[in-house]
């Protein structure tokens, strides 16, 4: 076996420290953990004593530093969910009740046809509009004409009968506001029959 050359190598007894080697032995002066030391192979007496054990690459993260790092990455996790639902929602409900005066216009269009249909076939005689809960029931000369399945949540607001036409309203679930066709002035919209 060759002998290494003199210098600082990891000491074979404790990994604290690199201890300095004469060319012959090992000497009693160690250095600071930060002095390089050769590779383990090239370590005298390596082959007799076994080799110390690498030291850590980098620095250590104290663990209350990890635990802080934690703690602002779910803080900001829920800021950004904070933000979102608070765009979010409100674009929702917005949605829903622009669905909502949707399925209502829906209900006021195709009652409007419904009932102009009955006035069609009335030749003349009265016609009327009730809300039962579920259905738009069209009536003519008291004798139900036409049954019509209302939108969930809508309801009928009111039905006008007017010379040459009528003018009728629904509003829909959780709506502030009906919506109209008035067939006399060819509106419709939200709002009441004027």
């Amino acid at each position: 076996m060759t002998q290494a050359g003199a210098g600082w190598y990891p000491d074979p007894q404790t990994d604290a420290h690199p201890r300095y080697w004469d060319g012959s032995t090992w000497t009693d002066h160690t250095a600071p953990a930060t002095v390089a030391a050769p590779a383990a192979s090239s370590v005298p007496g390596a082959s007799s004593v076994p080799a110390a054990p690498a030291q850590p690459g980098g620095r250590r993260l104290h663990p209350l530093a990890l635990v802080g790092i934690i703690v602002g990455i779910v803080v900001g996790l829920l800021i950004l969910v904070s933000i979102i639902a608070a765009v979010a929602v409100p674009v929702v409900l917005q949605q829903q009740d622009q669905a909502d005066t949707v399925a209502s216009g829906l209900d006021t269009r195709d009652l409007g046809a419904a009932i102009t249909t009955a006035m069609a076939e009335a030749d003349g005689g009265e016609v009327d509009v009730l809300f039962d809960g579920v259905d738009y029931v069209i009536f003519v000369d008291e004798v139900e004409h036409t049954r019509l399945t209302a939108s969930p949540g809508s309801t009928l607001v009111e039905f006008l009968p007017a010379a040459g036409g009528f003018c009728v309203s629904t509003l829909p679930q959780g709506a502030t506001v009906p919506v109209f066709l008035d067939t006399v002035t060819g509106e419709a919209g939200d709002g009441y029959c004027t």
